[in-house]
Parts: C-alpha cells; sequence; structure tokens
C-alpha cells in the first residue's frame, strides 16, 4: 500500500490556492479518525470561497500535512473504507446545497433536518389513501397554520423518537417540548 507523497499534494494544494485567488478558502483532510462532520461544518465550508478536500487512499495521508497543509481534519463516521473520496463526496453533496441558488428555492433548507436542530417532518404525496393509510387530514385542509404548527410538532416527535441524542438542541416556539413529549400522530385508516 502507498502513501500519498506530501511534497507532491503540498504543491498541488498551492496550486488550487493560487488559481482560486480568495483568502476565504480552506483545506480540510477527510480521515476516519478525527472530527465529526456534521451540519454546522457544512455551513462553515459553504460561506467559503473555495473548499479543498484532502482524501488519501488505502494508507492515506503523510502525517505532516496535517500540520504543513490541512485546516483541519474531518471524519464521516466511525468505520474504515478503503479511500477518502466517499466521505469526500459526502461532505461535497451537503456542502453544495447550501450554496444559494442550488436546490432553486433558498427557502427549501430551512426547513431540512438538522437545519433548526430538529428532523424534518414526515412528507406524503398521492394517491390520498394507500392500502388503507391515508395523508393526515390536517395536510389536506388548507389551513396552512394548522398544517406549520403539524409539520413542528411532526419534526419534534420524530427527533425525539429517532434522535433522542439531539433533545435539548432545539429552539422550540411553540412551546410544545416542556416534557419532552408529543403524541404519536394517528394512521387513519379507511
Amino acid at each position: 500500500m502507498s502513501v500519498l507523497p506530501i511534497d507532491l499534494l503540498e504543491q498541488k494544494a498551492q496550486d488550487r490556492r493560487k488559481d482560486a485567488g480568495t483568502d476565504n478558502e480552506g483545506t480540510d483532510q477527510v480521515r476516519g479518525y478525527s472530527e465529526g462532520y456534521g451540519w454546522a461544518i457544512a455551513r462553515e465550508f459553504a460561506a467559503l470561497d473555495q473548499l479543498i478536500l484532502i482524501c488519501g487512499r488505502y494508507e492515506g495521508i503523510d502525517e505532516r500535512a496535517k500540520e504543513i497543509i490541512a485546516d483541519r481534519e474531518i471524519s464521516i463516521g466511525d468505520y474504515v473504507l478503503s479511500g477518502g473520496e466517499i466521505p469526500a463526496m459526502a461532505v461535497a453533496d451537503a456542502v453544495i446545497r447550501l450554496i444559494p441558488g442550488v436546490l432553486g428555492n433558498n427557502t427549501s433548507v430551512e426547513h431540512e433536518s438538522f437545519e433548526n436542530g430538529l428532523l424534518e417532518h414526515p412528507h406524503y404525496t398521492r394517491p390520498e389513501i394507500f392500502r388503507g393509510m391515508k395523508v393526515p387530514e390536517v395536510l389536506l385542509s388548507g389551513n396552512h397554520s394548522e398544517i406549520d404548527k403539524w409539520r413542528h410538532s411532526e419534526a419534534l416527535r420524530l427527533t425525539l423518537e429517532r434522535r433522542p441524542d439531539m433533545a435539548g438542541r432545539f429552539a422550540d416556539p411553540v412551546n410544545d417540548v416542556k416534557n419532552k413529549k408529543c403524541p404519536k400522530p394517528k394512521i387513519e385508516t379507511k
């Protein structure tokens, strides 16, 4: 197995920085045993004019790269892959969606999981009834205020149910979190 030579890596990073012509850039190394990558870091990266992701293959990257080239190291999880290309793609995809204009509707990001400390609410499509399960009535009501309340309540419920580690990280404008409980929705059947 080989390790990417430090001199070649440094030269490539310097070339990319020079080509970018900006001081608002970051050079980050994707590595399995580093700081955990999450939404807050994705937001930091999206604010940069340029982001260089360094990812090794097999045995990785010369250890000195952390001191000489990389601003920091990040990890997408506690497991080992053959290379850093897939983690770099995951990082890039999360960052790219945060760049204004990429999603077409800039408000789309405001309602995604993790944006406000909650998972995103459930989504439904047509038909209205499928295998005896109905779309919740409130979503068909046209009452946007009630729909917003339902979405918030469902986001809270899903967060507490699926990601209890996130409890306490969210702001709750509706004040329905005091007991960290939310009623489970009723799936209406025909």
